[in-house]
């Protein structure tokens, strides 16, 4: 989501992530600091659907101005659930790529609402980068399309991808749910 907003902002804003590459979120230490950067923001982009979990209750606390964006939660986003989380939403939707167009359109609507002045920036980094997303979608389909269908089949220790797998026809097996704090199965 950080580089995300860095697409869009170019130079018009400086982007702070809080999870760093690497960082789980679905098991995230929150830090003394991030309650002052959250408090200190002009916009708050999040995935939603629960995955920053241990951190939503710091954002509600501190972001008194800011625009806050849980980028997955929209009527156009077709949520899946999860059998090992007892009907819980999967936070996982970025994998399909179409979504993503959804995320990126949520956040330039965040940040136009947050700095009206420079709408017409974050319209035309939105529409460039929409565009590479398109890109991608139809490079991902062209990819996929060269392995055939009964073969197209992802094995993975975290049950992150049903999106990606229910879009573009991957069978998605995990070894454990979509959160990496569950057991295996």
């Amino acid at each position: 989501i950080a580089d995300l907003a860095q697409n869009l902002v170019g130079d018009n804003a400086q982007v702070l992530g809080i999870m760093k590459t690497g960082e789980d979120p679905h098991v995230y230490d929150v830090r003394p600091r991030d309650a002052q950067m959250i408090a200190n923001a002009d916009v708050v982009l999040m995935n939603g659907l629960h995955l920053e979990s241990t951190l939503e209750h710091i954002i509600e606390n501190n972001a008194e101005d800011a625009v806050i964006a849980r980028l997955a939660v929209d009527d156009r986003i077709k949520t899946l659930g999860s059998e090992s989380t007892e009907g819980a939403p999967d936070p996982h939707c970025w994998f399909n790529v179409e979504y993503f167009k959804v995320y990126t359109e949520r956040a330039r609507d965040a940040l136009i609402a947050a700095d009206p002045d420079n709408t017409e920036a974050y319209k035309k980094r939105a529409a460039d980068y929409l565009a590479e997303l398109d890109a991608l979608h139809a490079y991902v389909i062209e990819q996929l399309d060269t392995i055939p269908q009964d073969q197209r089949v992802i094995v993975t220790s975290h049950d992150a991808f049903q999106y990606f797998g229910k879009r573009y026809g991957v069978e998605v097996l995990a070894v454990i749910g979509i959160s990496t704090e569950q057991q295996p199965r």
